[in-house]
């Protein structure tokens, strides 16, 4: 009996075919994050989590507060607490939700649906980056009311140091997570970051004086720009490289 194989035209076009569908053209961040967004919705997406923004909001701003009213630091110290807290509620956030997920048993379901734990991780980023963003301008008004100092410049100093310190923190965690998700190197990533910024403010009190305290807020706006840019290029390699084909590539 004569077996009819497929010719190597058809091979290939087999092929193509397969790919196209497996792997589609990339398409914009954020019309991919729109369609991931509604595909599966705010809830599933936090997973549990906006029960404890809440609370970390109510603890952040008992903090600030507390420390107005009862610690006496000098100007260096108020700025090396926004570089030290600025990434905080972000990463801790993030840990929060890996942690959440490997306790309740979804970590490796998540990595075999068609939206991996990378493209939700993507969501949470944003999410998680907007609420930092948000604690911290209101843990800064807080310190100003109680202060009673917005005359000055001082609350619009350290409002760009934030934003510009958590734009940082960003992109380098995101070159992180193309690596590794793994939670040890999260909380490795934070706290080298710390220990450098303390490192910079008792050693280099010259350096630290001049980039947190004296840098002009049109840098920290074209630092702004710069940031946006490299993650606007690193976004869709964490979307299309480590998401491709349900692997955990990144573990």
């Amino acid at each position: 009996m004569k077996i009819a194989y497929p010719t190597q035209k058809e091979i290939d076009d087999s092929i193509s075919r397969v790919i196209e569908e497996a792997c589609p053209a990339r398409e914009n961040v954020f019309i991919f994050l729109y369609r991931l967004y509604r595909e599966i919705g705010f809830l599933d997406v936090m997973h549990g989590m906006e029960k404890i923004m809440v609370p970390l909001i109510a603890a952040y701003a008992f903090g600030i507060v507390y420390l107005a009213n009862n610690v006496t630091a000098s100007a260096s110290d108020l700025y090396l607490s926004v570089i030290l807290f600025s990434p905080l509620v972000f990463q801790l956030l993030l840990c929060l939700f890996f942690l959440g997920e490997q306790e309740q048993g979804v970590y490796e379901i998540e990595l075999s649906c068609k939206y991996t734990m990378y493209h939700l991780l993507i969501l949470r980023m944003g999410i998680a980056g907007l609420f930092s963003v948000a604690v911290n301008g209101m843990a800064l008004v807080l310190y100003g009311v109680s202060q009673d100092f917005f005359g000055g410049t001082l609350i619009l100093r350290l409002a760009f140091l934030a934003v510009s310190t958590f734009l940082v923190y960003f992109t380098v965690y995101v070159h992180l997570i193309l690596k590794s998700v793994r939670i040890q190197y999260q909380l490795s990533l934070y706290f080298t970051w710390c220990v450098v910024a303390v490192l910079i403010r008792l050693y280099i009190p010259g350096m630290f004086a001049y980039l947190a305290m004296e840098l002009p807020l049109l840098i920290h706006v074209c630092i702004w720009g710069a940031m946006l840019g490299l993650l606007m290029r690193l976004l869709p390699d964490v979307i299309y490289r480590n998401g491709k084909y349900n692997l955990n590539i990144g573990e």
